[in-house]
């Protein structure tokens, strides 16, 4: 199977970055690096991440000297990310079980997609809203020109950024991360490779 890298950006969310990294290791498609990126935080979130290093060889904690911003922590990252595909995730993310699983064995079955996302459920102390785009009843490939339609017909982008598993050489291909686009960077770069 092809290689899982996860990158997760990471500035003061110690209160929430164990339960994002237990999300990512409780995954049956076990990723093959997790690499946290620590914005230089305050908190105690550096002590949380190598809570876990103990006892998960396969995270790697990078620490930012300065505050960069989570556009440069991520731009620069993908400059030694090794997976063949990447999942891009908050440290307020959690992700369901069976996320890797399904969405790799989609990519397998589809080599020539760039990408498999899905639908995501949005929840803070207040509330819970699931966010369904209800493109289709199960999980399918759409090729570039149904993206395409879809994009015109509903006049947004059905890609999920935080839900996207992205192949790399697409991803690079298709220019990478743009800064200039401030926190659109993964959205964008998403829809280009979709």
């Amino acid at each position: 199977m092809p290689s899982l890298s996860v990158v997760m950006p990471n500035y003061n969310y110690a209160n929430y970055i164990g339960e994002a990294l237990s999300s990512v290791l409780g995954q049956s498609y076990k990723p093959d690096e997790i690499i946290v990126i620590d914005d230089a935080s305050t908190d105690n979130s550096v002590q949380v991440v190598k809570s876990f290093m103990g006892s998960h060889s396969n995270i790697k904690l990078i620490q930012n000297a300065k505050n960069m911003g989570v556009v440069l922590s991520t731009i620069n990252i993908l400059k030694t990310v090794k997976g063949d595909y990447l999942h891009f995730m908050a440290s307020d993310d959690k992700i369901l079980p069976g996320l890797y699983e399904r969405s790799m064995g989609m990519l397998s079955k589809y080599p020539e997609a760039g990408l498999c996302c899905s639908d995501l459920i949005l929840f803070n102390d207040k509330r819970t809203k699931e966010n369904r785009m209800f493109l289709s009843g199960k999980a399918g490939y759409f090729p570039p020109q149904e993206t395409l339609k879809l994009f015109l017909k509903e006049k947004f982008s059905p890609v999920q950024s935080s839900t996207t598993i992205v192949k790399r050489k697409a991803l690079l291909d298709a220019g990478g991360f743009r800064p200039e686009l401030l926190w659109s960077i993964d959205a964008f770069a998403f829809d280009v490779v979709s």
